[in-house]
Parts: C-alpha cells; structure tokens; sequence
C-alpha cells in the first residue's frame, strides 16, 4: 500500500472516530491515539493556549505519560509550540538536537541514543492561534514530514468544530467591571450585547429595570451603571426589598418624623433623601407590597413624597435603577404588581442571562475566581483539569455565577499538591449530574463532514467580511481549494461582505 493510500485509510478512521459521541477528552485521546498507531509517530500532543496568562499547556496526548504531560507549558513564544503559537506557522524540525529552540521540557525523548524529528502547526479559531498540534516520529526525512504536517492540518480540520465550541474562544475576553463578588467576563455574544446596552444607558438619567435570576451579577450591572454615569461622584444607595419586612420598607424608602410610630425617636431620612442628585437601586422589587408600590410610582412620577407621618413635600433629583428574578408579567396578571408601575420602571430594559446560557463564559470565570483567590490567600494559582472543565459545562448552574464561584472555593483548597484542581474536587451533586443524552446518529459520514467543512467556511468568510485571501489563511488552505469547496456549497464571498 502506498503512502497515500495509507493516509487515506488513517483519516478515514479519524473521520469514524470524529462522529461518535463523547467528552472532548475522549475525543482528542480517541483521534491521538490513532494518529500515533497507524502513522508511527511516538508522540502526539494538543496545546491549548490560556489566553488570560498567555500560556500554552497540554490539553491532550498520545504517548506521554501524565507526569510528563504536566510539564508541557510554554510561554507564547517559548519553544517551537510557544513560536507556532505566537507565528501561526507550521514548523519542521528533522532532527530536534539540532534546533536550539527545542526544550524537551518533557524529558520523554532520548536525544542521546536516536535522532528525533518533530513537527508543529498552528490551530486557528476566529483567524487566531489557540492551540497546536505537534507530534514526534524518529529518523524523519523531510518528504516524510511534509507528508506528516498535511496530515495533521487534516486533524486540525476535524478538531476545530469541537475545540472551539468546547472553549468557547470565538471572541476577544473581555472584563468590564471587577465589582465586589462578580466580574464581568463576556466571550459568549449574549453578555457582549448586554454591556454594550448598559454602556449605552449608562450617560443618561434613564430608568432602568435589571431582570433576571438570582445570582447573574444584577447588582453588579446597577454597580457600572453607577459608575459610568455623570452621577459617578454622587451617592448611590442601595435597598434590598426582600430584605426587609413590608412594615419598615416604606419607612426606609421615604424616611419618618419624629413620634410617627412607636420608636421613632428623632427624624430618619429615607433612601430616596440620602440618593438627592445620585442613584437609587431598588434590588428585588417584586417583593414590594401593592400600598409601597403606589407611593413609589407617585415618586417616579412627581419626583416628589413625604416622609411617614409628616406633610412637607419633598422634592428629590433621584435615578432610578431596580432589579429582579420575578416574573413581574405574570405577578401583574395574579394582581400582585402594579401595571403602571411596570411600564413606568421599564424604561430601559435589561435581561441578564443564567449562566447555563452562555456556557462560553463558565471556564473563564473560574479561572477568575481561582486567580482572584489565589492571590487574596497568597497561594499558588492552580490549573483546571479536562474532566472537570467537562464536568463544570454540563453543569446546569441553577446557583449561576454565585454558585460557581463557591464551587471553585472549595475546589481550589481541596486541589492537589501540584496545583492542579481534579475531579474528587467536586462536590457530589456536580460529579452525579447527568446531562440529556445526545440524539443517535441519523447523518452519514460524507453529510457530517460536510456540514463540519460548510460551516467553518462560513465562519471564516463571516469573519473576513467576504476577504478570500483572509479567509483562506484562517482556514489554512489555497484559494483554488477555497473556490471549489464554495462553489460545491453555493457561496458567493460577495454576500459576506458588509
């Protein structure tokens, strides 16, 4: 059998391989793991690349042992994996000790009894190095290589699909605002929109309703609000409705004078006076009683009130925010919220997603947390392992960003002594929880190929705005190659363009 013909049957096992169902670390062991056998190759490694410390750290292999894995980091730029990851060129190298930027960082090799010959190519998601795929075979010849570094752009090719779904690294991490418990964190395009809405909203006086569950950062988002409003230098009070029982609640808003119940000893400012010229949140509102929600909307409307058993009116220059995880359309439809208040709250809208929605931000911001931790308990900042990166997305987060980042509190002090947070970390309910099982496979192999190939076409020429030298570049093929495989699918680059 001649060598094509042999590589031929190798990808087709890869591509049998590429559809079945399962982890992403099953996976890429599956697909290295096969690359190795049937090629010949000793070893085969996945990199990822840690954007945040802009380090590149085993992800997966074929051929090294786990204390060797885990000594497979490199600084962008370091080695020949941190240079393919900083250049997003593929290397060559026939013999290893012949190239002073090869590390044998992993001690696997024996450099003294044969001649090593390794290669490396870059894994481009969104037109970025965000992985490599090297690997290492003995005695090489050049012709050999070149052979081996098509194959592995082929492996590259079926890989990216899942790794970048999996990472969720189709954006550029963003942190907004780091506030008191939360910060903001946004590679899913769900969040990006919500800040680009409270950016929006934040210059003006407008009064804004924060919706969604508990835990999502919605005092966070009134926060940077706050923040980046002319009223920055101003007060900004805060009242948490559920928080208090429903006798005192008008009495903290509106204040009281002196003898106006039993207790009230001396005159009391509410929160409305002590936010004069600054920024009321109101978190929890629909905990509000119907009687408190009629002064408010007096409030909302004259901007004006008295105070518990007083008669001067009081005038106040007060911006409103208000937050809350109750189905307010549904209270208004059982008679428990006030409709006009609604509609007078709900100014300027703002939904904040749970984080089982936006999956893309989950393993950034625990390693937010962990980072945040580390530093604060002056400790070493340890590292995720794949299964439990799997096991966190799966994880339906019903607690959201507050949930999570407990979890990773308790799974950082009960991490292992080289700093590395594994499974028995977790706690039970996270480790017993079974997502729906995926549906059976109805495709055939030649239409999951291509849907995986159209796809990220598509994506490269959405990215590139219909730019076809862009475009192949990121996908790392020629433009003859590009052409065919649009012309096959029906694209014209021209309505990519915007």
């Amino acid at each position: 059998m001649d060598m094509h013909s042999s590589y031929m049957e190798i990808f087709s096992k890869l591509l049998q391989a590429n559809t079945k169902e399962c982890s992403l670390s099953e996976y890429l062991s599956a697909l290295l793991k096969i690359l190795g056998t049937y090629t010949g190759m000793l070893r085969c490694t996945l990199c990822f690349l840690d954007t945040r410390r802009e380090e590149m750290y085993a992800l997966a292999s074929y051929g090294l042992q786990y204390h060797e894995l885990e000594k497979a980091h490199y600084k962008l730029g370091e080695g020949i994996i941190g240079t393919v990851a900083r250049t997003g060129t593929h290397m060559i190298i026939p013999n290893v000790q012949d190239e002073s930027r090869f590390l044998n960082r992993t001690k696997a090799r024996d450099l003294e009894h044969s001649v090593i010959s390794f290669i490396c190519v870059p894994i481009l998601i969104d037109g970025q190095v965000r992985a490599t795929l090297s690997a290492d075979r003995e005695n090489g010849n050049i012709e050999q290589l070149k052979k081996d570094i098509e194959l592995l752009q082929l492996v590259v090719y079926l890989i990216i699909p899942r790794l970048s779904c999996y990472h969720s690294i189709s954006g550029q991490e963003e942190i907004f605002f780091a506030g008191r418990e939360f910060p903001f964190i946004s590679y899913s395009e769900k969040m990006k929109k919500i800040l680009k809405e409270i950016q929006q909203v934040a210059p003006f006086d407008t009064t804004v309703l924060i919706r969604g569950e508990s835990g999502t950062g919605k005092e966070l988002i009134a926060t940077y609000i706050q923040k980046k409003s002319p009223r920055s230098d101003k007060p900004f009070i805060k009242i948490n409705c559920a928080a208090l029982p429903e006798n005192l609640i008008e009495s903290e808003l509106f204040g009281y004078e002196k003898g106006a119940f039993t207790g009230a000893a001396e005159r009391h400012k509410g929160k409305f006076e002590l936010a004069h010229t600054g920024t009321l949140f109101l978190d929890e509102l629909g905990d509000m009683s119907l009687a408190t929600q009629a002064k408010l909307l007096r409030m909302l409307q004259e901007k004006e009130f008295e105070r518990l058993g007083g008669t001067e009116t009081i005038s106040v220059n007060v911006r409103i925010i208000a937050a809350t995880n109750k189905n307010l359309e549904e209270m208004i439809k059982e008679g428990k919220f006030r409709q006009d208040l609604f509609y007078r709250l709900s100014v300027f809208p703002l939904y904040t997603y749970p984080l089982r929605e936006r999956k893309e931000d989950i393993i950034p911001l625990a390693n937010y947390f962990i980072e945040n931790f580390c530093k604060k308990n002056k400790t070493k900042i340890v590292k995720i392992s794949p299964a439990v990166i799997e096991k966190l997305l799966s994880y339906p987060w019903y607690g959201n960003i507050r949930e999570l980042a407990n979890i990773m509190e308790r799974a950082i002090i009960l991490s292992s002594e080289k700093g590395i947070i594994e499974i028995d970390a977790l706690p039970d309910f996270i480790l017993q929880n079974n997502p729906k099982e995926a549906m059976p496979q109805t495709k055939t192999l030649d239409e999951s190929l291509e849907e995986v190939e159209k796809e990220l076409i598509v994506n490269a020429l959405t990215s590139c705005k219909g730019n076809m030298t862009k475009a192949c570049k990121v996908l790392g093929i020629t433009e003859r190659m590009l052409g065919i495989r649009m012309k096959k699918y029906a694209l014209d680059y021209k309505q990519f363009r915007t």
